[in-house]
């Protein structure tokens, strides 16, 4: 009994960990999509230089899709964590391994700030 109970806690706290980690990178997954692409200040360029400002803005959107793709995937690794860990950590409190343990109501977690 004090074995699972002991493992039973360190899944707990690992879960604690990875909603945090995932909470944190939801935050910056949101933070840059609130940053949007980074403007480019075109009334400070030459007009005969508009083939060169398309490729910034190109270059500028390019960047903005390729770090919101990394915050997703990361977002995406740090759920499939969490969903593991409450597998593990139902297997310990349920002893049922096909039942896995249920996260709760999460329509709470909107309003958290």
């Amino acid at each position: 009994m004090g074995d699972a109970l002991v493992s039973s806690l360190d899944g707990i706290s690992k879960a604690l960990r990875a909603s945090f980690q995932l909470r944190n990178s939801v935050t910056r997954l949101f933070d840059h999509l609130q940053n949007g692409i980074q403007a480019i200040p075109m009334e400070n360029l030459p007009p005969a230089a508009t083939e060169n400002n398309d490729n910034l803005v190109k270059q500028a959107e390019r960047k903005f899709c390729e770090d919101f793709h990394t915050h997703i995937v990361k977002v995406n690794g740090f759920m499939s964590e969490l969903e593991k860990l409450a597998m593990v950590i139902g297997l310990h409190v349920q002893q049922r391994p096909y039942e896995p343990l249920p996260l709760g109501n999460t329509g709470m977690l909107s309003l958290d700030p």
